[in-house]
């Protein structure tokens, strides 16, 4: 079978659990709905694009994210809100639905300094200590842009105030993309020989979509 290019929300997805993958994304027979919490959030990142872009006020439901836009309007240089890479196995620049495409992503926002470049990424939800997508993202700024020697990076926390940073250089881009490599072989080991192996959790109490279909899966008590 072959393997589809992979981003980060299914690359993790998979390595949370094969056999919840195999289901959504393999052979489709669990369809996830959106949730009020996925509608919010895509709410509030289409606000803040056209906040960004195209200098659209913000709506009633918005409006105290004005800060936010304001803080991110203020950095020097060329903005590119919910920009699309997408590389092929040599780590080239393709078109994001070609047929050589290996991996793909999108930014929030990010901006084009000379030598630097700025890349956040809205979260609705909890803070986490994970920094693996921002790794990721800076990843593809500076495969795409040869000029850009570092890149820092962030998630801010909408719901909480609060920004977490981390700052990538060129030197770090060959351990990046080793890694992410070494983690996408894993899941075109599982396309290659059909095996989703579940990986029991806490999700398995009622909280994965799998539902009956996974030998694993119990209701919510």
């Amino acid at each position: 079978m072959t393997t589809p290019p992979w981003s980060y929300s299914s690359l993790t997805k998979y390595e949370t659990c094969p056999k919840q993958y195999e289901l959504t994304k393999v052979t489709k027979q669990v369809i996830e709905p959106p949730t009020v919490h996925t509608i919010w959030g895509q709410e509030v990142h289409l606000a803040l694009e056209e906040r960004i872009r195209d200098n659209k006020p913000l709506g009633d439901n918005f409006t105290k994210y004005e800060s936010v836009a304001a803080k991110i309007e203020a950095i020097q240089g060329e903005k590119h809100c919910e920009h699309q890479f997408a590389f092929n196995s040599n780590l080239e620049l393709t078109d994001w639905d070609s047929p050589d495409a290996w991996c793909r992503g999108i930014i929030d926002i990010w901006i084009h300094g000379k030598a630097k470049a700025v890349a956040y990424d809205y979260k609705t939800g909890k803070v986490k200590s994970d920094s693996d997508q921002l790794k990721l993202f800076a990843a593809f700024i500076m495969q795409a842009y040869p000029e850009i020697e570092a890149v820092s990076t962030g998630f801010i926390w909408l719901a909480h105030n609060k920004v977490t940073v981390q700052t990538f250089t060129r030197d770090d881009l060959p351990a990046i993309w080793e890694d992410f490599t070494q983690r996408s072989l894993r899941l075109k080991a599982s396309y290659d020989n059909g095996k989703w192996i579940p990986k029991p959790s806490g999700l398995c109490r009622g909280w994965c979509s799998a539902g009956k279909l996974c030998e694993f899966w119990s209701p919510k008590r």
